[in-house]
């Protein structure tokens, strides 16, 4: 009998622990988003399924946006205070760490493996490498993101125009695409999910190993 009730709760434990792993990357779809500059005169609009660009507040097209995955939410852009430039962190990946755009054209990479001294200490779920310790801090004024890596260094990278150098075309500023109609900034800042995008799924995994370790012992009482 306490052979079967053993072998009932190892059971569960793995069927609960294939769930955590499985739902640890069931990503919410990302959905189009605004983000307004500090003075309001420009508005940086993300499509998944269209077209990503910088306008001024009247709807004129500054730039579009070229190359960038469509997986991305609000909380993955960093910009400058102009809106010219901006470093945007993938969620979902296992080698690129950030990018640096400028004027819609991505003009550097940055690697994990170039910021992590020990690849040891990174670990990897189905889509996701966890390399960094902390969230990113991004300070407006001197335009610079700060990066902590899972083994501990800390990388400044800044925003500058000099930080971030020419595009190695001129600014895609494509005078031929229409306008949009002026744009109406929100009153409340919306928000993105981020780390409970990951944490929600690790909780219910283990509400139901808990569930199901509770009904095995109950089962295995009822049965003496």
């Amino acid at each position: 009998m306490k052979k079967r009730v053993f072998a009932l709760c190892m059971l569960g434990v793995l069927l609960c622990a294939n769930v955590v792993v499985v739902r640890a990357d069931s990503w919410i779809a990302p959905e189009p988003f605004d983000v307004w500059s500090t003075d309001g005169n420009y508005v940086f609009r993300f499509d998944p399924h269209g077209r990503t660009a910088l306008y001024r507040a009247d709807g004129e097209l500054i730039y579009t946006v070229e190359g960038l995955r469509s997986h991305a939410y609000e909380n993955d852009f960093f910009f400058s205070n102009d809106m010219r430039r901006f470093i945007f962190i993938p969620q979902a990946d296992h080698e690129i760490a950030l990018e640096k755009f400028n004027y819609g054209e991505r003009v550097s990479t940055a690697y994990i493996a170039d910021l992590v001294d020990d690849m040891s200490a990174v670990t990897h779920s189905v889509s996701i490498a966890f390399w960094r310790n902390w969230e990113p801090e991004w300070d407006a004024a001197t335009e610079t993101l700060t990066v902590t890596t899972i083994d501990g260094l800390t990388y400044h990278f800044g925003l500058q125009q000099t930080d971030v150098g020419e595009p190695t075309q001129p600014p895609p500023l494509t005078p031929d695409l229409p306008t949009v109609g002026a744009f109406v900034e929100p009153q409340e800042e919306s928000t993105n999910p981020r780390w409970w995008v990951l944490f929600v799924p690790y909780l219910m995994g283990v509400v139901a190993l808990a569930a199901v370790v509770f009904l095995i012992a109950v089962f295995a009482v009822k049965r003496k």
